[in-house]
């Protein structure tokens, strides 16, 4: 299962938390919470890259932290049915009213969106949702937009044989799908998908539109993470329905789970668009 709720904040003390500052502090609050209940129970849960607790800012990048009325709003997401229950047993119960501390800011949670219909980046959806939903859609590119700053990584070898991670601040079609693919099948181990098909997939993914797209650097733990926002629409270079349905899922799953590296902290957090004006033939040409 993987589920994302919305909490609804109001600001009753302290100062304006800066949205830029306050990846860590949700994750933190997030984190204690999910250690009260395993220490309730017993019970251990998976790393906390299955869970994530992000800031929501607009399309823009700006802060809503701190918005009209001074309210707030959290979205988290959990990625299993243990974080799911997780939530439903001890943090979801009585938590309308209860005050959070984000740092020197002290807030009240008004209410939870936990689906659509009360907040649009609220849902549930199972794997077999996400293979639905990308088997009903029509052969149109979609576009992804990147909500909080993502990034990904490769591994370079320095000339002292040291291994370190160089960043990748641009939203390469093969590094997204493989990306995507490698965590797709992390999670879901039987629902795995084939490396044939997402190697290929990965070299007939192209971009068809970029929008407002710009890096950002987050103040991060005494140093920053930098990463892109903004928009872009991928589409296939194939007219084989196969290849979008795979394609399509992947894009879904990944507004469900995040995209690139610190998800667990809020970072990677996209929406969904249709882009019904750019088509692709398998030659490549848009039209």
């Amino acid at each position: 299962m993987l589920r994302a709720v919305v909490l609804r904040l109001r600001r009753r003390a302290g100062p304006p938390l800066d949205a830029a500052r306050s990846y860590d502090l949700t994750h933190g609050w997030l984190s204690h919470r999910l250690a009260d209940w395993e220490a309730a129970t017993g019970r251990r849960l998976h790393g906390s890259g299955l869970a994530s607790a992000s800031p929501l800012l607009d399309p823009a990048g700006a802060a809503v932290l701190a918005g009209p009325g001074a309210k707030a709003g959290l979205r988290i997401a959990l990625l299993d049915d243990a974080l799911a229950e997780a939530w439903e047993q001890k943090i979801a119960p009585g938590i309308v009213g209860e005050l959070v501390r984000l740092g020197r800011t002290l807030y009240e949670v008004e209410g939870i969106a936990a689906n659509p219909s009360a907040h649009p980046m609220a849902e549930s959806w199972t794997p077999r949702d996400v293979e639905a939903w990308s088997e009903d859609r029509p052969a149109t590119p979609l576009r992804l937009g990147f909500i909080t700053p993502t990034s990904f990584a490769d591994v370079v070898v320095l000339p002292d044989g040291r291994r370190a991670d160089r960043p990748v601040l641009v939203p390469d079609p093969v590094t997204v799908v493989q990306h995507l693919g490698r965590r797709w099948n992390a999670l879901f181990p039987d629902r795995a998908l084939p490396e044939g098909a997402l190697t290929e997939l990965a070299h007939i993914t192209a971009v068809v539109r970029i929008d407002a797209l710009r890096t950002v650097a987050v103040p991060f733990r005494g140093g920053a993470v930098v990463g892109f926002v903004g928009s872009v629409a991928f589409g296939c270079l194939s007219r084989d329905q196969g290849g979008w349905m795979l394609l399509a899922q992947l894009l879904r799953f990944g507004t469900l789970a995040g995209i690139g590296r610190k998800t667990a902290f809020g970072f990677g957090l996209a929406t969904l668009f249709e882009e019904p004006t750019a088509v692709f033939t398998n030659r490549g040409d848009r039209t």
